[in-house]
């Protein structure tokens, strides 16, 4: 007796809670737990887990309010129960199995959970930047809008609750406030949408998700014009190249301002004759730079 006294008040003084219960061996850790506060409901939200298999009834007293409650925790089973005046503070001492447990004063946490909203936009024709409409809204009065554009998501933490009863051990907690996500405007857009309409309890993980699909074929560009017809060009007559006459004299000694005659046929029609190309006379320069006798 004395063991077990000395250990409920150890337990007390580091805030854990515990089961004295009568017989000796492993007590099971019923572990009553305030688990959040929900203003739209004004209540405090405390759970009492029983991992045995058998069911346990229990009687619970709130020792600074003086509110009193009762029930049968399932076996394997988390039981959640309020406690009114969520902005109070309560300390909770529940009996259960012939047991009493002790817990310190209730906790300030607000019940939460969080919403994701995700965009996605596909297709050829999809407007480049383009932005969309969101609203998102939930029956505690929750509302705000905002916008999306693809690739691109937004994450919210909104009120959530815990409703009463039982679940087995593991499971999500029960209940939850009602939300919606909507797409305000798609531009044309076939959307496909799923998540939109959701149950939040504390702690969830709630993923909204658009997809946009424009579907349209791309718009093909413009042929480039080809250039209209061109006014004809003026003919420009091609002169007829002149005669190019080369010479070369050796050896490279000779008199200097010797001349040459040459004679080249006429390229005019037969009957037009010849055509001489002629040099104003020179002397035309032999062997040591002698004029030939």
């Amino acid at each position: 007796m004395r063991a077990r006294l000395v250990l409920l008040v150890l337990a007390c003084l580091a805030g854990v809670l515990v089961v004295a219960g009568p017989g000796r061996g492993q007590t099971p850790s019923y572990a009553p737990t305030f688990m959040c506060g929900d203003p739209y409901r004004n209540v405090s939200i405390m759970r009492l887990r029983n991992p045995t298999d058998s069911a346990k009834p229990y009687v619970w007293r709130d020792q600074v309010g003086g509110q009193v409650g009762a029930g049968t925790a399932p076996a394997g089973t988390d039981t959640f129960f309020y406690v009114k005046d969520q902005n109070r503070s309560h300390t909770i001492v529940v009996t259960i199995g012939g047991g009493q447990l002790v817990k310190a004063t209730n906790t300030t946490n607000l019940c939460t959970t969080k919403v994701r909203v995700a965009k996605t936009v596909e297709g050829v024709t999809a407007p480049a930047g383009q932005r969309f409409p969101f609203e998102i809204s939930g029956s505690t009065g929750f509302n705000e809008r905002f916008d999306l554009a693809g690739g691109e998501s937004r994450e919210f933490t909104v009120p959530a609750t815990i409703d009463a009863g039982s679940i087995p051990l593991g499971q999500p907690y029960p209940g939850g406030y009602a939300y919606q996500v909507r797409e305000l405007e798609s531009f044309g857009a076939t959307v496909e949408a799923t998540n939109t309409d959701f149950t939040a309890s504390k702690d969830g993980k709630y993923v909204a998700s658009f997809i946009n699909r424009f579907d349209g074929v791309a718009p093909t560009p413009p042929p480039t014009p080809s250039p209209g017809p061109q006014p004809p060009q003026p003919s420009t007559p091609t002169a007829e190249a002149d005669l190019v006459l080369t010479k070369t004299v050796t050896p490279t000694r000779g008199d200097v301002g010797a001349s040459f005659t040459f004679t080249a046929p006429s390229r005019r029609r037969a009957g037009a004759g010849s055509q001489t190309a002629r040099r104003s006379p020179r002397r035309t320069c032999g062997r040591a730079g002698r004029p030939p006798p």
